[in-house]
């Protein structure tokens, strides 16, 4: 043995928290700082490079105050834009370093209000409202009837509450009808940014008219549901007898299946099912 040595290894540096959410995205335009807590104390001899998409520097101060870096800039971001922060030649006070060579931090600003989810699917009932839920909470300043069209010209009213909007049509939709959704750009959420995109949403009302034709002789209600409104009237009926229950299992993929093509019942017919007679 020529010598022996005590090696002691140093965990690397790293941003342990930061004011920027969770995805890197901003959705306010209103960003008075960056802030970013490293994991352990460093030397204020780093630099930091502040840049846009397009690689333009952007002029910002920097200040370390304890192992919080914070960066403030009178530069404005823009929405729907992405930025890039670099720290170069960051090191600790113990001498570490990160793990390559300069820390780099993406982050960018949202585009303005989209929709994340809706409740719309076809068949959609005649007497549903509609939900149409957004990434960002909306502003209620907002007219929504200028920026959301139903059929072209549905009225109807609405309520906003946060990032959701539902539109409760005048009258219900009709049976068995196409209808359409239409969200313009130009929709403002409550942090300012406004929507540079739209959607459109085409659904389809359910066919299936459901009656209750009679009762039981123990006052059960039986139901009727109708497709089509032809003179000719076609009627199926099922489960006559109690043994018969995989024929009201038959009857009710039927009436999945003519849902899904009524287009294909003709004009002149009306069909008439009863999928639990007895």
């Amino acid at each position: 043995t020529l010598n022996t040595m005590i090696v002691r290894t140093l965990s690397a540096v790293e941003v342990e928290s930061s004011n920027i959410p969770e995805g890197g995205i901003f959705q306010t335009l209103n960003i008075p700082e960056l802030q970013f807590t490293f994991n352990k104390d460093v030397k204020n001899s780093f630099e930091t490079v502040l840049e846009d998409e397009n690689g333009n520097t952007i002029e910002h101060t920097k200040t370390l105050t304890g192992r919080t870096l914070t960066i403030s800039t009178p530069y404005e971001f823009k929405q729907n834009s992405k930025y890039t922060l670099k720290i170069l030649n960051l090191e600790g006070t113990d001498g570490s370093r990160p793990e390559g060579e300069e820390y780099v931090i993406s982050f960018s600003i949202d585009d303005g209000p989209t929709i994340q989810s809706t409740n719309i699917r076809s068949p959609f009932s005649v007497s549903n409202n509609i939900l149409l839920t957004f990434n960002q909470n909306i502003d209620k300043k907002e007219d929504i009837k200028k920026y959301i069209k139903l059929n072209s010209g549905t009225n109807y009213t609405y309520t906003v509450t946060g990032n959701k909007v539902t539109l409760n049509p005048n009258t219900n939709l009709g049976f068995c009808q196409s209808n359409k959704v239409e969200v313009f750009k130009g929709l403002k959420s409550t942090e300012g940014l406004i929507s540079s995109k739209g959607n459109t949403y085409t659904f389809k009302t359910n066919c299936a008219r459901v009656t209750k034709v009679g009762t039981s002789v123990q006052g059960r209600g039986i139901y009727a549901t109708y497709f089509g409104n032809g003179s000719k009237k076609i009627l199926f009926f099922g489960s006559m007898h109690g043994s018969e229950a995989n024929t009201k299992s038959t009857l009710s993929k039927l009436i999945t299946e003519l849902e899904i093509n009524s287009s294909k019942i003709p004009s002149d017919k009306t069909v008439i099912i009863v999928t639990t007679f007895n």
